[in-house]
Formats: structure tokens, C-alpha cells, sequence
């Protein structure tokens, strides 16, 4: 396997029995490499390993806050072998891969086969993953856009700051939950928590308009982190909080 712009690779596997969970192409290709992330963190391949727990394809699919937990829309069956920068994850079902966009839950086709998903890796990333290649993440971090990219007021003018992956995803999960019933053009009103200060702005977005996810995420020569700050939509994201 010939993959280009790897950043971060994982050691060997650690966690040989959820190999027998996996099909047999996703083995074949965590044989070669457990796992890795390409540009700095554009895409990111979780891996057969016991930790870290951001990389763990038995976190992601047993753990107390797996993906299929988080979201009523994904299936127990379903394997989120991978994600990209902003948090959008992609599953395996039924040997074709699905991207679920994280800030609404909604699940969509987006390839044939996990042979198509690796193929694009290997050729144009940002036109066939929708990302950006100027933003360096660490290891076990993902963008957190603000205002998120499923409104319309977002795109080119949101605010992209790395955080941990654990609290982004979680966010995105209690986000994606609270806008389920919304309808598209809708108003909703986002409240901010400076997690520096480690307490609540008086500050507020609003009548942003709720609109379909389209992954329309800002130009790469236009991505301005700033200081971490969370979104929050109606009520208070506690990233503590069980789901």
C-alpha cells in the first residue's frame, strides 16, 4: 500500500481480537499499517490498538461513548474505521463506505469500497475528502469550527481552532442531537463558552439559519484559529455528560 503525506503512523496491533470484528479488507490493510493520518491530520485511519484511545477502532466501536451510542442513525454493524479534520466520520456498512456528517447526524453515501476510499488518498485529498491541507494538527486533535459549517452563515468566515478529538466529537454528538428536529431555514440561536476562562460569554449569535450539511468548509489560505471557544446550541454542552 503506497500511501502519500503519511504524518503519524501507530506501532504494531495491540488488539488482535477486534480483528475478527473487521472485514477482511480493513485487516489486510491495518496488517500493513495500524492506522495513520495523512497531512497532518487532514484524514486520519483509526487502528487495531488499545490506545491512544482517540486511535482505538474498539474505542470507537464498544466504548462507553462509541459512535453508534452518539448517534441514533449509525448501527452497531457499522465500522467508523476513519474521520476527517473537522470530525465528519466515515463507516463501513455492508462493504461501502458512508460519511456521517457530525454536526447533524445525517448519514450519506460516499464511495464504493474501502479500496475507492484508499484510492482517493492517493490522489487529490482536499477535492476528494473536502479538506484543507494548510491546517497542522497534533495527533489526537480535530478542528472545531464555529459557527458550525451546517449553518449558513458559516463557510469561508468560521473559526477553525484544534481540540482534542474526544471533546469535539462529543460536541458534535449533543449538537447533532439538539437540531435533529429543526428543518432546513430554520433560526437557531448559539450561545459561546470560552473553555479557556472555563465559563460562559455573554455573548450570542443570532437568527443563523439552520441549513443542510454541504461540507462547504473554508478555503485552506483562510483558516484562522482563535481562541478556543465552543459552540453551544440552546443548552449547555457538558462534555462530561453520558449519552
Amino acid at each position: 500500500m503506497n500511501i502519500l503525506g503519511i504524518t503519524w503512523r501507530c506501532a504494531g496491533i495491540d488488539d488482535v481480537e477486534i480483528l475478527h470484528a473487521l472485514p477482511e479488507e480493513l485487516v489486510t490493510v491495518l496488517g500493513e499499517i495500524n492506522g495513520f493520518i495523512v497531512h497532518a491530520g487532514a484524514v486520519h485511519i483509526r487502528g487495531a490498538c488499545l490506545g491512544p484511545e482517540w486511535h482505538s477502532l474498539r474505542v470507537a466501536m464498544h466504548g462507553p461513548q462509541a459512535f453508534h451510542r452518539l448517534y441514533g442513525d449509525v448501527l452497531p454493524s457499522d465500522i467508523p474505521f476513519a474521520q476527517d479534520q473537522a470530525g465528519d466520520q466515515f463507516l463501513l456498512r455492508s462493504g461501502s463506505v458512508c460519511r456521517l456528517a457530525a454536526e447533524t447526524g445525517e448519514i450519506e453515501p460516499f464511495c464504493a469500497n474501502l479500496r475507492h476510499f484508499l484510492g482517493g488518498l492517493q490522489g487529490d485529498v482536499e477535492d476528494f475528502f473536502t479538506v484543507g491541507l494548510s491546517q497542522q494538527l497534533e495527533p489526537g486533535e480535530l478542528l472545531h469550527a464555529c459557527p458550525p459549517f451546517c449553518v449558513k452563515e458559516s463557510g469561508a468566515g468560521a473559526s477553525l481552532q484544534p481540540c482534542p478529538a474526544s471533546q469535539v466529537i462529543l460536541f458534535h454528538a449533543d449538537f447533532a442531537r439538539q437540531i435533529r428536529n429543526i428543518p432546513d431555514g430554520g433560526k437557531i440561536e448559539i450561545r459561546f463558552t470560552d473553555l479557556v476562562a472555563n465559563k460562559a460569554m455573554d455573548v450570542a449569535m443570532s437568527s443563523l439559519t439552520f441549513g443542510p450539511a454541504s461540507h462547504q468548509r473554508p478555503p485552506s489560505a483562510k483558516w484562522r484559529p482563535q481562541l478556543v471557544k465552543m459552540c453551544i446550541f440552546l443548552e449547555e454542552f457538558d462534555p462530561f455528560r453520558q449519552f
